[in-house]
């Protein structure tokens, strides 16, 4: 199950800690001379492009010439002072060291790292789940036709609905699971719940033993019903919707039979529910019978 559908990710803090392990990190002086060198690399690229720019277009005469050669001069001293200034920068890079101990950083420049403990504690939580998950997969591998549909199953149950039952006096909490609407499912389900019932586990900080079952299909509390039909052809799913459903409702006779969508059991609980006079209404969409 992903981590972040229970917030672990929430028990993260983040404070700082002091880094104990020797390393090395990049020497600050050394940084700020590499960003010089950089810097005036760039700027003696421009000078360089516009000393080629210039050119004369005029006659060559001395009123044209002159500040030609003027300006051209210019821009070879600004190019020699660059270059003796990238020279300098250059020497006193190369005997700076690249890389120092975090220990002679600055106090004010040394940094410290983020505190690993919580985070030992979030990636422990997640590989104990990953394994606890996992124990149980290969528990529902054993009565899967697809044992690659294990995961699959453990996702889809961790969001079934459930009713969380505590009693005191006998010492359990129960966690009354709704059904699915696959039987085949059901019956896998509750071949793990059978098992981890048999384990006895106590809830955390409680004196109350975990016990896992399913919701009752005579349970009319809740209104839930699973009619158990599970796989065929739409037409043998079809008689046996209308079949069960109708022996259901002269057992417990409804005032209303709604229905939803557009499916093989939204048309056979309707046809049953009209033979006995029930009354049918369509939930966000047609009719089922027109």
């Amino acid at each position: 199950m992903p981590a972040r559908n229970y917030s672990l990710d929430r028990l993260a803090d983040y404070r700082t800690e002091a880094i104990s392990e020797p390393l090395q990190v990049v020497n600050p002086d050394y940084r700020h001379l590499d960003g010089q060198v950089r810097s005036t690399t760039g700027k003696l690229n421009r000078r360089l492009a516009n000393f080629a720019a210039i050119t004369l277009n005029e006659p060559i005469e001395p009123k044209h010439v002159e500040p030609f050669l003027r300006r051209k001069a210019s821009s070879q001293e600004e190019i020699e002072a660059l270059q003796r200034h990238l020279d300098t920068l250059k020497a006193k890079r190369k005997e700076t060291p690249h890389h120092i101990a975090i220990e002679e950083l600055p106090e004010e420049v040394r940094f410290r790292q983020l505190s690993t403990q919580s985070k030992h504690l979030v990636d422990t939580i997640k590989m104990i789940a990953y394994r606890a998950e996992t124990a149980m997969a290969n528990s529902l591998r054993e009565h899967l036709t697809r044992p690659d549909e294990a995961r699959r199953l453990l996702c889809a149950l961790y969001t079934t609905d459930a009713d969380l039952l505590p009693d005191p006096a006998a010492g359990t909490l129960t966690v009354r699971l709704h059904h699915s609407a696959n039987a085949a499912t059901d019956q896998v389900i509750e071949k793990l719940c059978e098992e981890l019932n048999a384990t006895e586990t106590v809830f955390p900080r409680t004196t109350l033993r975990l016990v896992l079952k399913w919701l009752s299909v005579n349970s009319s509390k809740s209104g839930h019903l699973n009619l158990e039909v599970g796989s065929g052809t739409q037409a043998e799913q079809t008689a046996a919707i209308m079949t069960r459903y109708e022996r259901r409702l002269l057992e417990a006779r409804s005032a209303l039979c709604l229905v939803v969508g557009d499916v093989t059991s939204t048309m056979a609980c309707a046809i049953a529910a009209q033979k006995l006079c029930v009354p049918v209404a369509p939930r966000g969409g047609r009719h089922p019978l027109g």
